[in-house]
């Protein structure tokens, strides 16, 4: 019937738009809390790069002044943290260590790969597998 008044009109996209706005909703909160864990995680590893700097900043100053390369004074800041973190993940090891403690135990063994499971299963939802070759 012509005569009969029409209530709510709206076009597709606006019925669209508002089917999709929960969604919409979701995924720039999880932008914004993934923006807020780089810029923490950012802020983090500054303090514990400055804190190991200030602690060897007498080291670093003797090894420049005897003309040390600036690899090397990277490299003299950035190992401990390395060395130490191993992926973040307990009893991870990097491949290259994990094939530096096996030499001893399988004699002649040669440079394939090393495949190491770590990480615990209900972590990480799944045992993960790192290949690496020394």
């Amino acid at each position: 019937d012509p005569l009969l008044p029409l209530a709510d009109v709206r076009t597709m996209a606006e019925y669209v738009n508002e089917a999709r706005a929960p969604t919409r909703f979701a995924l720039i909160l999880i932008g914004v809390f993934s923006v807020v864990a780089l810029v923490l995680a950012a802020v983090g590893l500054y303090g514990v790069i400055s804190y190991v700097v200030r602690q060897r900043t007498a080291e670093i100053g003797v090894r420049i002044a005897f003309g040390a390369e600036s690899g090397k004074i990277l490299g003299l800041v950035l190992r401990p943290l390395r060395r130490d973190s191993d992926g973040g993940l307990p009893g991870a090891r990097s491949p290259g260590r994990a094939r530096r403690s096996g030499r001893g135990v399988a004699g002649g063994v040669g440079n394939g790969p090393v495949v190491m499971w770590s990480g615990p299963p209900v972590k990480t939802g799944g045992p993960w597998v790192v290949w690496g070759f020394g």
